[in-house]
C-alpha cells in the first residue's frame, strides 16, 4: 500500500466509530477524502467531504481497511463480502472466525479502545488473525495510537479479558470515587469538598503516576512500609476482600463479554 490509508467504518453513526474517526483526522491519519462511513438513520453531519452511504457493501468495495464498529447484537444482521480487505473489529466478543465466515475477509484484527481516545488517551489491546502480515499490524496500530497507546496481545482470550479491563474507561475510577466520596459524605464533609477531594486525588495521582512510573505494586508497598494511616487503609482494604472483589468483578466482566459472542 502507498500513501495514506483509505479506511472506511461501518456503523458510522455510533459514539466509538464517530471518535475514530475523529481521532484519526486530528492527528492526520487521513483526511476526510479518504474515509468512508456507513450509517443506518442519521447521516453524520461532521464529515461532508467523506464518502457517506448506507450501504455498507459500497463502502466495503471502495476501501482498503474496513473498521466494523457495530453493536455485537447487530452484528449478524450484517451483511458484506469483505474478501481481500483488511477488516478490524472493535465488537466487544465477536471472534475473529465468526467475522471471517460471516464476511469472507481472510485479514482480521480485532481490538477494544475506550472512551478516552476523546481525549487522546485511550488503552488499546489488538489481536490479529495469523493471516496478518507486520504492514496490517502496523497499519492498524497507526490508527489507535491516534486514540491513545496501543499494544499487540497473543490472543482472542486476551482480548476479551481487556475488554473487561481497559474497554471500561472511566468507570473502575469512578466506582472508587464514589465510594471514598460517600464515605466522606457519612462522616460530615460537604459533598462538593467531599467530590472536590476525591476528584483531585485520583486525577493528581494519575499525572504522577504518568510522570514517575513506578511499579504498581512497589507504590503499594512504599504506602504500607511507611505504616501510617494510608498503610492501615490499605491492609484493612485488602484484609476485608479489595482484590477478591476486583478479580471477581473482572472475571464477571470476561463472561459476559464472551456471551456477546
Amino acid at each position: 500500500m502507498t500513501g495514506k490509508l483509505k479506511i472506511g467504518v461501518i456503523g458510522g453513526g455510533g459514539w466509538l466509530a464517530q471518535t475514530i474517526v475523529k481521532a484519526l483526522l486530528a492527528k492526520g491519519v487521513v483526511s476526510e477524502r479518504e474515509l468512508a462511513i456507513s450509517y443506518r438513520s442519521k447521516t453524520p453531519a461532521d464529515f461532508s467531504a467523506a464518502l457517506l452511504t448506507r450501504d455498507s457493501q459500497q463502502l466495503v468495495d471502495a476501501c482498503e481497511t474496513v473498521i466494523l464498529s457495530v453493536r455485537p447484537a447487530d452484528f449478524e444482521n450484517l451483511r458484506i463480502n469483505a474478501a481481500g480487505k483488511r477488516v478490524i473489529s472493535v465488537m466487544a466478543g465477536i471472534s475473529m472466525a465468526r467475522i471471517a465466515s460471516a464476511t469472507q475477509a481472510l485479514c482480521i484484527l480485532r481490538a477494544m479502545p475506550n472512551v478516552a481516545a476523546n481525549i487522546g488517551y485511550s488503552y488499546t489491546p489488538v489481536v490479529a488473525s495469523s493471516t496478518a502480515t507486520h504492514a496490517d499490524i502496523a497499519i492498524t496500530r497507526k490508527i489507535f495510537e491516534a486514540c491513545g497507546q496501543c499494544d499487540e496481545v497473543k490472543s482472542e482470550e486476551h482480548l476479551d479479558y481487556l475488554t473487561g479491563l481497559t474497554g471500561s474507561g472511566p468507570a473502575y475510577p469512578a466506582l472508587l470515587a464514589a465510594a471514598l466520596k460517600a464515605d466522606a459524605v457519612a462522616r460530615g464533609i460537604a459533598p462538593d469538598v467531599a467530590e472536590r477531594a476525591v476528584f483531585q486525588l485520583l486525577v493528581g495521582s494519575g499525572h504522577l503516576m504518568e510522570k514517575d512510573p513506578k511499579p504498581m505494586a512497589e507504590i503499594v508497598r512504599e504506602f504500607v512500609d511507611y505504616k501510617g494511616a494510608i498503610a492501615a487503609a490499605i491492609t484493612t482494604m485488602q484484609e476485608n476482600g479489595f482484590d477478591q472483589a476486583v478479580s471477581r468483578g473482572l472475571q464477571a466482566a470476561l463472561a459476559k463479554v464472551r456471551s456477546l459472542g
